[in-house]
Formats: C-alpha cells, sequence, structure tokens
C-alpha cells in the first residue's frame, strides 16, 4: 500500500512541475580553474627568473654542504697525552648463519681485530687549523700507512690542499667512538686495542 501510494506521490509532483524560466539575472561563473591559475603562476615566476634563482640556491647550498659537513669543533692539545682502548665486546644475541646455525652464541666476547688487523692509523684533524694541516703533511704523509679523517672544516678545501683522498667523520662517530678529546689525534692498533694519541702542537 506504502509502494503505491509513493508511486502516486511521484506521478503527481512530475506532472504539476512546471518551467518557470529564468528568475532575475545570471551572471557566469567568475572563478578561474585552480590548475590554470597555478599553471600562470608557474609560467610567471619562469618568466621572471625566480624559478632558476631558486635551482641556483638549491645548488649552492647543496655545494656547500657537502664541501663542509656538520662536524664538531675540539680544542687544540696543549700536552701529550697516551690512552690504550679495548675494542671487545659481549653478543647480546646469538649470531646465525644462513641456515639458522649458531656461529657464536650470545655471550661470547668478540674482539674485530682478532678477525681483522688495522692497517692504518687515523689521523684527526681541524680542517680549519692551519697548524695541524701543515702538521700532517709532516706526520701523516704517506697514504698506505695513515688515513686522514676531518672533524670539522671544508672537506674539498683540505683535500685539494693535501693532494689526496681523505675522509670525514660525518655525524662526529669516530669521534664519540674513540673519545676523542683535543686534536690532532692520532689513533692505532696496538696487540688486540687501539693507542690514542693527542699530539701537542705549537
Amino acid at each position: 500500500m506504502k509502494k503505491i501510494f509513493l508511486a502516486l506521490l511521484i506521478v503527481s509532483f512530475s506532472t504539476n512541475a512546471k518551467d518557470y524560466g529564468v528568475i532575475g539575472v545570471a551572471y557566469p561563473i567568475a572563478e578561474r580553474d585552480m590548475i590554470e591559475l597555478m599553471q600562470e603562476r608557474m609560467r610567471q615566476k619562469v618568466e621572471s627568473g625566480e624559478v632558476a634563482a631558486t635551482q641556483r640556491d638549491m645548488v649552492d647550498r647543496a655545494r656547500k654542504m657537502v664541501a663542509r659537513p656538520q662536524g664538531i669543533k675540539l680544542p687544540r692539545a696543549q700536552v701529550y697525552k697516551s690512552f690504550e682502548m679495548g675494542v671487545s665486546y659481549k653478543l647480546p644475541n646469538n649470531i646465525l648463519d644462513s641456515s639458522g646455525k649458531v656461529l657464536f652464541w650470545a655471550g661470547t666476547t668478540i674482539n674485530p681485530l682478532d678477525v681483522k688487523s688495522l692497517t692504518q692509523a687515523f689521523c684527526f684533524v681541524d680542517g680549519d687549523d692551519d697548524l695541524q694541516i701543515s702538521w700532517l703533511r709532516n706526520n701523516c704523509a704517506d697514504p698506505s700507512r695513515y688515513r686522514v679523517v676531518l672533524v670539522n672544516g671544508n672537506y674539498l678545501d683540505v683535500s685539494a690542499r693535501l693532494g689526496r683522498r681523505i675522509y670525514f667523520d660525518q655525524r662526529s662517530y669516530l669521534t664519540n667512538r674513540f673519545g676523542l678529546q683535543a686534536l690532532p689525534t692520532i689513533v692505532s692498533q696496538k696487540g688486540k686495542s687501539l693507542n690514542v694519541e693527542e699530539i701537542a702542537i705549537k
């Protein structure tokens, strides 16, 4: 019964509907298409040179970040200091091979120097200190024996001045790992430990 009533109601509205035409003044839609507006603004930025300037700025900032990564400023060593640093540690978990067989049990003490010796000493310096750069030339000149590591300064500039490949201590990882307090510092292997030497220069 309800369905019949609804059907009759719909028919009644449709038969009585009339077209009253346009009442009042009709205006065209004034709002511009958003995509077209964005494209026009981009064309204006390109034509004005703003886009090219932004691109140059981004390239310049990227080059500066490569040349001078974030480093740490350490004081220059005032006296000679030397200490040994152990590198052994206990495994917190079992070390398994690809088949699931235990290679090393949790709690096993591992010394990386038992597996691979340190073939080069590390020379840590501040690249902004000309005296330390001069010291490098006289004391860490042989690339086969010494690896130069900057903790601060312009990586590309120092590499060009020394005429050799050098490294940068990203995020001060090695500085914190070796507990460096002053520069320049040489880290080398001594037996099954590492020897850390702070060198006083004047």
